[in-house]
């Protein structure tokens, strides 16, 4: 039921945002940025048993779960930087929306490649 009313803010935003835009032009931006956030902060209750669940995980897979964090921290830089690309590409600014796309999948790659320098170590000294 919480999914629904999320989806309803959003809804209602968006179309608040766009009659806006038509009226008053420099208030559709900040109400577009509104909107997100309201809609962002809806959600973020959600996140606090994901947490929980994966500090249990964790827990349970002792050194390997060290790489859950690793997981996490990419998901939440890829879906901030999404979500602040798409605004920038909203406003018009394209070349910021690239910009911002570009830097968060940089940062995702340097947290990757220590994981992946270790499952490459550990797999050569697999083999013969």
């Amino acid at each position: 039921m919480d999914a629904i009313k999320i989806m309803v803010l959003a809804i209602t935003g968006t179309m608040l945002t766009l009659v806006l835009k038509e009226q008053k032009q420099s208030l559709g931006m900040p109400l577009a940025v509104l909107c997100a956030l309201s809609v962002f902060f809806a959600g973020l209750p959600y996140l606090e048993e994901i947490v929980t669940y994966v500090r249990t995980l964790h827990k349970s897979l002792g050194a390997v779960g060290s790489y859950i964090g690793v997981l996490l921290k990419i998901t939440g830089i890829a879906t901030i930087s999404g979500m602040a690309a798409k605004l920038c590409a909203d406003a018009g600014m394209s070349a910021v929306s690239a910009a911002v796309t570009l830097s968060g999948k940089v940062i995702c790659i340097s947290l990757v490649l220590p994981v992946i320098a270790k499952f490459l170590n550990g797999l050569l000294s697999i083999l013969p």
